[in-house]
C-alpha cells in the first residue's frame, strides 16, 4: 500500500515538470523571435544605408556634371522658370481643346 499523499505528490511533481518544460519552451521561442527580429533590423539598416549611399553618389555625380544647383538665387530662378513652363503648357492645352462647336 502507498501512503495517502504519495499519489498526489507524484501528480504534483509531474505537473511542475510539465510547467517547467512549457516555461523553457516559451523562453526558447522568445529567444528565437528576438534573434529573428535583430536579423530583420540589421537587414533593414543595411538596406537603408545602401540606399542612402546610392542617393549620395547620384547627387555627387550630378553635382560634378553641373546638374545640381547649390546657389540659392539660381534655385529660385529655376523654380520660377519651371512654374512659367507649366503655365504655358496648361494654356496650350486649353487652347487646343478650345470651345467645341456642335452642328
Amino acid at each position: 500500500m502507498t501512503p495517502k499523499g504519495a499519489n498526489s505528490q507524484k501528480k504534483w511533481k509531474l505537473k511542475m515538470e510539465e510547467k517547467l518544460r512549457m516555461h523553457q519552451l516559451k523562453m526558447k521561442e522568445r529567444e528565437i523571435i528576438a534573434q529573428r527580429n535583430e536579423e530583420k533590423e540589421a537587414e533593414r539598416i543595411r538596406i537603408e544605408e545602401k540606399k542612402r549611399q546610392q542617393e549620395e553618389n547620384e547627387w555627387k555625380q550630378a553635382k560634378s556634371q553641373g546638374q545640381v544647383v547649390t546657389d540659392a538665387k539660381k534655385i529660385k530662378k529655376l523654380e520660377a522658370k519651371e512654374i512659367r513652363q507649366k503655365k504655358r503648357a496648361a494654356r496650350r492645352k486649353s487652347k487646343m481643346k478650345g470651345p467645341s462647336k456642335l452642328k
